[in-house]
């Protein structure tokens, strides 16, 4: 009868397993609705910040044309930040970023000078060796509630900008999730 318990316990260890599998599964399912709902909030937090930015700022947010058709008329410097992240494993997020913001802003980059900062150290390490180098590189929040506060640390650091130059023309580089695009699945 040796074999006739072994059996049974497979039996027990595969009816174990499916329970096992069955709860993931549900787990999974109440998972993917949650990240849904955190991604409709992160995008009416999205536009929320935009629209702050816009306010402060005093100009609309668009895509950037090639900085040396963006200078405002009295050939006022460009200011630029750079929004990437300061972890890996985040496929191609930081370079492109960094790349975009590089060949927008490196017609800046000589003559009438660039201040450049980045907000997360992998972006600002982009920008480094694409020949961009920031004058202040600062770590992303790490939790929701110390958003805030990076906040308005970049906004006294724009303001210590423009009141130095007031002529001065702020661009923000960001990476957005193409309109239409679902969010990947857990």
């Amino acid at each position: 009868m040796p074999a006739l318990d072994a059996l049974e316990r497979t039996i027990a260890t595969v009816t174990d397993l499916q329970s096992v599998v069955r709860t993931m599964k549900a787990l999974s399912g109440a998972s993917i609705r949650q990240y849904e709902r955190a991604a409709e909030a992160l995008a009416e937090y999205q536009r929320t910040v935009e629209l702050g930015l816009q306010a402060v700022l005093g100009a609309g947010l668009r895509p950037a044309a090639p900085a040396d058709r963006r200078r405002r008329p009295g050939g006022g410097r460009l200011g630029a930040v750079v929004f990437g992240s300061d972890h890996g494993l985040c496929g191609r997020f930081n370079e492109d970023v960094a790349l975009f913001a590089a060949e927008h802003l490196r017609p800046a980059a000589g003559g009438a000078g660039l201040r450049l900062m980045a907000v997360g150290y992998r972006a600002g390490g982009h920008l480094a060796a694409l020949g961009l180098e920031p004058e202040k590189t600062r770590s992303l929040p790490a939790s929701a509630e110390a958003i805030t506060g990076t906040v308005q640390d970049l906004l006294l650091e724009i303001d210590a900008w423009m009141a130095a130059d007031p002529d001065l023309t702020v661009l923000l580089f960001h990476n957005a999730r193409p309109a239409g695009h679902p969010l990947p699945r857990p």
